[in-house]
């Protein structure tokens, strides 16, 4: 959590307001309405007022790890095609500018990132589960990305209330409310932390529907691509795919060329695709 930020707050909106704001924010149906594609400031701008005019608030939160005890190693699958170089090292990091043109998960056009999990079962799900049926002729890269020991790393675990009851992450989630309350509660009341809390398990769950891609995306880009030196490196969001058992991940190409080497890379085919329930 971003301290030196919270600090700033001369108020936050008791739990009702914030529950009343929500409600209204439930009844958009047409987030793409709010798409302004060749303008990213005027887009971010619209989006933000919107949040604040709503809930009264729009936080950013991150948190400083150690990539030395940082465990995670991280996976991204790409499929050939004609225009891969395979001898690159650029064709299995994030998408060249040029090329993102709209809104995904975790990004604007024109602002790319690296999506990528910190499992290889995740990653491939989320390429396969929706592409069926299965061409056993189609080659695969699965690239294998670590950070360098030894540096620090800001990250933003945006799982609030939007993982499977029995997700392992929610241990992640459970760390992530302590840090808010600790740094809140010198300054405001426990119904004005619950409203903090609320919102962001609000903006969470923007991540998990499909209608939301416009919505989830500048919450990412507000993180990511934020014009502070305390931005986001690494933001977490769950897996559609696996049901929100696990966990992906939305790079910033900075980050990636600065703090990160491409370990491995396994190429493959798949003869065949079978889902399956997590326990």
């Amino acid at each position: 959590m971003k301290g030196e930020k919270l600090k700033l707050l001369k108020n936050l909106p008791s739990l009702d307001e914030v529950k009343r704001g929500i409600e209204e924010l439930v009844l958009i149906e047409k987030w793409d309405n709010y798409q302004i594609s060749k303008n990213p400031k005027e887009f971010n701008k619209r989006l933000h007022e919107l949040f604040v005019k709503k809930v009264g608030i729009f936080p950013i939160t991150s948190t400083s790890v150690d990539t030395t005890t940082f465990p995670f190693t991280f996976y991204r699958l790409r499929r050939f095609d004609d225009s891969m170089n395979p001898a690159l090292i650029s064709e299995y990091s994030y998408p060249p500018n040029h090329l993102i043109n709209s809104y995904q998960r975790a990004n604007i056009p024109g602002n790319p990132v690296l999506y990528c999990s910190n499992d290889a079962s995740t990653t491939i799900f989320e390429v396969l589960k929706n592409s069926c049926p299965i061409n056993p002729e189609n080659t695969f890269f699965l690239s294998e990305w670590k950070f360098i020991e030894n540096i620090k790393v800001r990250i933003t675990p945006y799982l609030f209330g939007n993982l499977a009851q029995n997700s392992p992450y929610k241990l992640w989630t459970d760390s992530s409310y302590r840090q808010i309350e600790q740094l809140l509660k010198k300054d405001f009341n426990s119904d004005q932390i619950n409203g903090f809390k609320k919102v962001l398990e609000y903006l969470s769950n923007l991540f998990v529907y499909e209608n939301t891609y416009t919505a989830s995306s500048f919450i990412a880009h507000q993180h990511l691509y934020a014009d502070f030196s305390l931005r986001t490196d690494l933001f977490v969001y769950p897996s559609i795919q696996t049901d929100q058992y696990s966990i992906n991940f939305a790079i910033h190409p900075n980050v990636v060329i600065e703090k990160m080497r491409l370990n491995r890379v396994i190429k493959f085919n798949i003869l065949n695709f079978i889902d399956f329930e997590h326990p």
